[in-house]
């Protein structure tokens, strides 16, 4: 064999080893735990469905981030657009190995949304 010898299971063991830990927050008085990073299953479904359209597809990825009747858990809570919005901007932030506040991730939709409007005047 070339080249550097690896030992048994040193991927495991290398995940082991990185300091990586889930995010659990209670919202709207469902407590939530968010995986360290993406499940590949859920990148995976989250690419095929980019131009969906269908809520059902929307909502069954989410439920593999948050559980199964979670979002309905929040809709009959009372959980409003916004919130909704909010919600998805933190947990793609902490999906991408950045912890991130609620503050934050209003803040950089925020921004976006001002970016798109700078975008939309006439001379941009």
């Amino acid at each position: 064999m070339t080249g550097i010898e690896q030992q048994p299971n040193a991927f495991d063991q290398f995940w082991a080893e990185q300091n990586r830990q889930a995010v659990t927050e209670t919202i709207l008085g469902v407590t939530v735990t968010l995986p360290v990073s993406a499940p590949l299953k859920f990148s995976m479904e989250a690419e095929r469905l980019v131009n969906s359209s269908n809520v059902k597809d929307v909502v069954g990825l989410l439920e593999k981030l948050f559980g199964e009747g979670t979002i309905q858990k929040w809709a009959d809570a009372g959980m409003d657009t916004q919130q909704f919005t909010v919600l998805l901007a933190w947990s793609m932030g902490n999906l991408d190995g950045k912890r991130t506040t609620f503050r934050e991730a209003k803040q950089l939709i925020d921004d976006a949304e001002q970016q798109k409007t700078l975008n939309e005047q006439p001379g941009s």
